[in-house]
């Protein structure tokens, strides 16, 4: 794999192409210092987004409770996009593994003796197992990818007793040049997303007027159809546009499911930072 070449290198290579052409007075010597510049610009750009990935399936039982890990964990190309997946995935399961994130075992390990603790399995008033099933389920699924982005998709289940057990789905959006995770802060600091929030729960909702789309919302005092909170997970990006999803209970019902608000990229372009735009 090729090594990315660090900034001061590029200097040097830039600062030798240039001296090339100070040293040759005509045109084509000009023309092949400037042929010089842009191949390294080029091949620098290819090793920064790079990504590598292995997908990893892990399952662990302590009668009659489990824990399974399913992930496309990332295992080459650029090390900063992949250190900053890798501690993304390992904080999003608890954030306790101070371990080499490339040893996804040692990993899996780590969080499944967590979860299937003894303390866990038994009540506080006597030693006796738990007779109910516990489960914990966690995968990581890249969803979606540019040549500067990727999108990775995170689904959680879990059940430790009760009438039923819990859902959470959320995305990650990742530029591959640096790894930095991109979260409610790709919107403007002053981006009005309430009428995007409105149409699109009524989408999902199937209500034609604001009088029905309240009807189907848990909102307090404070909230209306037309003052509406964004949601507590990230938004993320995929080839659809800009996804916005609330979980099970923040706005509505646990029979509504995960309400979900999709606003296509034309359209959310207006709302996203410049920094975000020169991705897309």
């Amino acid at each position: 794999m090729k090594k990315v070449i660090l900034p001061i290198m590029a200097i040097l290579l830039l600062a030798g192409c240039s001296q090339k052409a100070d040293n040759a007075k005509d045109t084509q010597t000009s023309s092949n210092s400037i042929q010089c510049e842009e191949a390294e610009v080029n091949e620098d750009e290819s090793v920064a987004t790079e990504l590598k990935t292995k997908r990893i399936s892990k399952k662990e039982g302590l009668r009659n409770w489990t824990y399974s890990f399913v992930a496309d964990y990332p295992i080459g190309g650029n090390p900063l996009l992949v250190n900053s997946i890798r501690e993304w995935i390992s904080e999003s399961l608890g954030g306790t593994y101070a371990g080499n994130l490339a040893d996804t075992t040692s990993l899996f390990n780590h969080y499944a003796k967590e979860y299937l603790s003894e303390d866990d399995m038994t009540s506080n008033d006597s030693d006796e197992d738990f007779s109910f099933e516990g489960v914990n389920e966690s995968e990581f699924t890249i969803i979606w990818q540019n040549d500067k982005l990727v999108t990775y998709q995170m689904k959680e289940y879990w059940y430790g007793g009760g009438a039923h057990g819990g859902t959470f789905i959320s995305g990650y959006t990742f530029r591959k040049s640096d790894g930095r995770l991109f979260g409610s802060d790709m919107f403007k600091s002053k981006a009005n997303l309430q009428d995007e929030l409105r149409n699109g729960l009524e989408t999902y909702f199937g209500a034609t007027t604001d009088e029905e789309l309240e009807k189907q919302l848990f909102l307090s005092n404070y909230e209306s159809v037309s003052n509406l909170p964004m949601p507590k997970a990230d938004p993320w990006i995929d080839m659809e546009g800009v996804h916005l999803v609330y979980g099970e209970y923040e706005i509505a019902p646990y029979s509504a499911g995960l309400p979900e608000v999709v606003i296509p990229l034309n359209k959310a372009k207006k709302y996203l930072t410049a920094t975000v735009l020169k991705e897309l």
